[in-house]
């Protein structure tokens, strides 16, 4: 009699086991599919790998532009007649005696072939 409760034991192990193994089988399928096709999908990882790049790419630019507007500042601060040239051309700025003419164009200019 004991012999058969032990066998009929086993047998209800490895049936347990086997539900238990395919469901674990069943959610680690379903977690994979939802990782692929959620909302936060490979996909979308592959896309924001992407502008993150583009953005570093921009960051690069502008620092180098930083870098060259400060020279230029730099340039400006340490020379007088550069300061004076900038203030004349960016800024319109003019001596008391001296007077401004500014001449629009009628015309359009030709295209440069």
């Amino acid at each position: 009699m004991k012999r058969l409760a032990n066998e009929s034991n086993k047998s209800y192990n490895y049936e347990v086991r086997s539900y238990v193994v395919l469901i674990l089988l069943f959610c680690a399928l379903s977690a994979a599919i939802f990782s692929i096709f959620g909302p936060d999908s490979y996909n979308k990882l592959v896309a924001l790998k992407n502008a993150l790049e583009e953005q570093k790419q921009e960051n690069r630019e502008l620092d180098s532009k930083v870098g060259e507007l400060r020279s230029q500042v730099l340039g400006i601060v340490s020379s007088d007649r550069k300061l004076e040239k900038a203030a004349r051309n960016e800024l319109g700025m003019a001596r008391p005696s001296e007077y401004i003419f500014i001449f629009d164009r009628k015309y359009p200019q030709p295209a440069a072939r």
